[in-house]
């Protein structure tokens, strides 16, 4: 629409008074500085090798909407865009709604144990799997107890497409949590997630940050009611 906008032409496309967008991104970090045209990769990161991820990040500036097309700045340059409505529908959408999956997730070959607890019960979940490409059978014992281990991936991957079903807010006070799991890795770090039942249909899911998200009772019932399968050999449905 326009090269070479200066402050004063900012109000005709809307954009003095726009609310910055600030979108931050975690991305694999790429080996080769430059590409595409030896363009400068901006997923390009020295510091870490291919496949760790890396902090990214890019603002937008959202003006006025003329026939479903929105006037764009991008990181501040002097030039004006018209961007289709749509393209920015993801700016409407509430946090939960960009998790495709549980609130937290990792590799099998990665930990070394699961640990699923109750105010009641508590199940741990030892892992041994000495196959970086997680190829390999699992072993998995809880206690004294050998469980199969595909048996125990499957009960895993279900674990892993829990889907919030919103966002809650955390009960008042200090509550004991009603369930909460715990993934340790095999470097020695772990990760929480802490779930409170909120009412009759949903519990809130706590993870770093204090991030709360809804997540259905029969989601975790299903859970709770699998370790009792793993235990005694049944199969595990996904």
């Amino acid at each position: 629409v326009a090269v070479g906008v200066s402050s004063s032409d900012l109000a005709q496309y809307g954009l003095d008074e726009a609310s910055r967008t600030e979108v931050k991104l975690s991305v694999y970090a790429d080996a080769n500085p430059t590409k595409y045209n030896n363009q400068l990769n901006p997923f390009y990161d020295s510091t870490k090798p291919t496949g760790k991820y890396t902090d990214f990040s890019v603002t937008y500036r959202l003006g006025k909407e003329v026939d479903n097309r929105v006037y764009v700045m991008f990181e501040d340059r002097d030039v004006v865009y018209t961007i289709p409505r749509e393209t920015f529908s993801w700016l409407e959408m509430r946090p939960y709604q960009f998790c495709n999956h549980m609130l937290f997730g990792e590799y099998l070959s990665k930990l070394s144990a699961l640990t699923i607890s109750t105010p009641e019960d508590s199940w741990t979940f030892s892992l041994k799997n000495t196959d970086s490409n997680d190829r390999e059978e699992l072993e998995v014992t809880c206690g004294s107890v050998s469980v199969n281990g595909k048996n125990f991936r499957t009960f895993y991957a279900n674990l892993m497409n829990i889907f919030p079903s919103g966002e809650a807010t955390m009960p008042e006070g200090n509550p004991q949590a009603d369930l909460e799991i715990r993934y340790l890795r095999s470097d020695g770090t772990e990760e929480v997630v802490r779930f409170f039942k909120i009412d009759a249909r949903n519990y809130a899911a706590e993870t770093g940050g204090n991030v709360f998200l809804s997540v259905r009772v029969t989601e975790l019932e299903k859970v709770l009611n699998d370790i009792q399968k793993l235990l005694k050999g049944q199969q595990i449905l996904s």
